[in-house]
């Protein structure tokens, strides 16, 4: 808060802090309102920064944990790849919804506009390179943007369309590059190799996630595409924690260190949440769900930048977090996103055979009405497909053997059966008196999913006690891509939907195991205040040469011990003998406030009450200087992580096969379905 008292010794000690006057910039009578000298700025910015959980300016994590970071990753990527790619043209057959997506998607190369496909033996006809079923003139009615079938498109057009690696290669390669991105995301997140390790290597073995990558459909698409948006809001999370750190130590302050305009600085255009508006409307352009990511997202942005205005001691934080950096980011994520969605559809406005086109000047001949009487025809043909989606979506309600309610699916009770080719087909295939098939289920890796039940109520304990940010980043993947299907009561969906929240899934593992295990790193370092930290620096530097000439000498160590009991009794005396009275009268007063500035907060101070949140957070060591170095698990804890990590290794090569659709006894396929519900 500001201060108003003219004291003339107070204000000369608080101005010590402040850049000295000029003959042109005269000292005010009011303490530390000028900015502060470059020593005591850089000190003040990096203890802002930490309240902010960001490193201090310049300071990187050790070259031994990026390496360690970097092979964690190449490893789980290496094993993503051979997991997903591996025999990719089996099985050579229009794989579940894949007679939509991969036949859609040869349209799209073919002649620019999803054709319908005519006749029951279209996908025979299409196995075999016969595509005289599409028509050229006639659209297909689709229920999803078409992006998504575009960029199915690419492994066609590198591949050919006659075979599986064509039509699986973009969902493959994205599968991959997901599992990438969850490694880095996790580095970034916890600075630990051992957590990245976790998380990256569930993903890469999880058998949702490697079905998934192996069949032609939109669902691991719009996935990588929501992970990829998670990473760059991260990345906008630093860059506006840097920025207002840098701009408030480098600003005028009150005495206490907050800044002096309630408003806090300004922080303009952010480029990063652009980018992550952008490849959200891109998501949306995939599925409509990637509608919620958005807004769950751009919540998430709002609540992060109110919070940072809290920590470094914004007094208005709600309000400019609110109308400033709330309408500011608002209009940096939607905007960007409404545009990329409508670019996604470019090829339906540039094709007059597209679905719908020709629609609104049929209605308006016949005397009917349009959505919009006064936009061009185009526009109302776009919204009336719109609507018509919609429609569908909210009311497909067709039973399906395999469809399952959306609470089931963290528990993995329902999974779908992508391919089967029982004893029947399989007889010519299968040495003689044997039964053999070949199945595809997608079926997650049970260790994984299983843990992770548990490890999201530690999620959820650390979000709400510790209010540990890294918490709701992930709780905000299950909210973005989860929470909206539990509403869905009475229409038809299906497990192989949690594809979308399974990298959360595999962080929320990695989060609860650390925490539990006891080696989960700081999220922020514990605050300080103004004063003790500018102090703190200057008693270090005088101690320093001290210290040095004490490593000279050795002395014995009750000799030091009487030597600093001593120095510590006379220190004051000391003090008044070698300054003169104007000194002395100096250094009492800055003692004294900087004794009042280390005393408890009022409780209604922002800092104050931000510290108070975050005074249970048990992992934050706030005596250590280096808090953002990662925690080493103990050894005992290294065991459980391995075991754990042993469990999910073995269940993968456990459920392979049948996550490949590899030929396999029938009993040996069967002992797979623990379940009734799984066959």
């Amino acid at each position: 808060m500001t201060s108003t008292s003219h004291d003339p010794e107070t204000a000369q000690a608080a101005t010590d802090f402040a850049e000295p006057a000029t003959a042109d910039t005269p000292r005010i009578d009011r303490p530390v309102t000028l900015p502060l000298i470059p020593e005591k700025a850089g000190l003040w910015h990096n203890e802002l920064r930490g309240r902010l959980g960001l490193l201090p300016s310049g300071a990187r994590i050790s070259q031994r944990v990026r390496k360690q970071g970097w092979a964690v990753t190449a490893v789980a990527t290496f094993i993503a790849f051979v997991t997903r790619f591996w025999n990719l043209n089996h099985p050579h057959s229009i794989v579940f919804d894949e007679t939509y997506y991969v036949k859609g998607a040869f349209s799209l190369l073919t002649q620019g506009f999803e054709g319908d496909w005519i006749g029951e033996d279209a996908n025979t006809r299409f196995l075999t390179g016969d595509y005289s079923s599409l028509s050229t003139t006639t659209a297909d009615y689709v229920v999803h943007p078409p992006l998504g079938k575009w960029l199915m498109t690419i492994g066609q057009a590198l591949f050919g369309s006659d075979n599986g690696v064509g039509w699986r290669f973009t969902t493959a390669i994205l599968g991959v590059a997901a599992v990438f991105l969850v490694a880095r995301i996790a580095m970034r997140m916890f600075r630990s190799p051992w957590i990245t390790a976790i998380a990256a290597g569930a993903m890469a073995l999880d058998g949702m996630g490697i079905v998934m990558s192996r069949t032609g459909i939109l669902d691991n698409i719009i996935a990588f595409f929501v992970l990829l948006a998670f990473y760059t809001m991260l990345l906008d999370r630093e860059q506006f924690r840097a920025q207002l750190a840098e701009r408030v130590a480098h600003g005028e302050l009150n005495p206490d260190g907050t800044p002096l305009n309630p408003w806090g600085p300004r922080i303009g255009v952010r480029p990063w949440l652009i980018l992550t508006g952008l490849i959200l409307g891109l998501a949306c352009g995939i599925k409509w769900s990637g509608i919620y990511a958005i807004a769950v997202f751009g919540i998430l942005v709002y609540v992060w930048s109110a919070s940072a205005r809290r920590a470094v001691g914004v007094k208005r934080w709600f309000a400019v977090g609110t109308l400033r950096d709330g309408i500011s980011a608002l209009f940096q994520l939607l905007p960007i996103s409404i545009v990329a969605y409508l670019g996604a559809w470019t090829s339906w406005f540039l094709n007059p055979n597209s679905y719908n086109r020709g629609w609104a000047a049929g209605t308006l001949s016949s005397g009917g009405v349009v959505p919009l009487p006064w936009a061009p025809n185009i526009v109302n043909d776009f919204v009336q497909y719109h609507k018509s989606m919609w429609d569908f979506h909210h009311g497909l309600a067709t039973p399906h053997d395999y469809q399952s309610e959306a609470w089931k699916w963290i528990f993995q009770l329902r999974p779908v059966s992508f391919f089967w080719n029982g004893t029947d087909a399989m007889a010519s295939q299968c040495p003689s008196g044997s039964e053999c098939v070949q199945a595809i289920t997608s079926v997650g890796n049970p260790i994984v999913w299983w843990l992770a039940v548990i490890a999201v109520v530690v999620v959820l304990w650390a979000a709400f006690r510790d209010l540990d940010w890294r918490a709701w980043a992930i709780l905000a993947g299950y909210a973005a891509m989860w929470l909206p299907w539990l509403t869905y009561t009475n229409r038809t969906i299906f497990q192989f939907y949690a594809v979308a929240f399974l990298p959360y899934v595999v962080l929320a593992l990695a989060y609860g195991l650390a925490y539990f295990l006891g080696f989960l790193s700081p999220a922020h370092a514990k605050p300080r205040a103004f004063a003790h930290v500018v102090e703190a620096e200057e008693e270090e530097q005088h101690a320093a040469p001290q210290a040095e000439d004490a490593e000279d000498e050795e002395p014995a160590a009750d000799e030091g011990a009487a030597a600093d009991e001593g120095a510590a009794a006379d220190e004051d005396t000391a003090a008044d003998e070698t300054s003169t009275p104007a000194e002395t009268a100096a250094s009492m007063t800055l003692a004294s406030f900087a004794s009042s500035l280390t005393e408890p907060l009022d409780p209604e101070d922002p800092v104050a009450k931000w510290a108070a949140s975050e005074a249970n957070a048990p992992t934050i060591r706030a005596e250590s200087p280096d808090w953002w170095q990662p925690t080493e698990p103990n050894k005992p804890g290294r065991f459980a992580v391995v075991a754990i990590m042993g469990l999910v290794v073995a269940a993968a090569c456990f459920w392979m096969p049948i996550w490949w659709g590899t030929t396999v006894s029938y009993n040996f396929w069967h002992i797979h379905m623990w379940m009734q519900s799984w066959i």
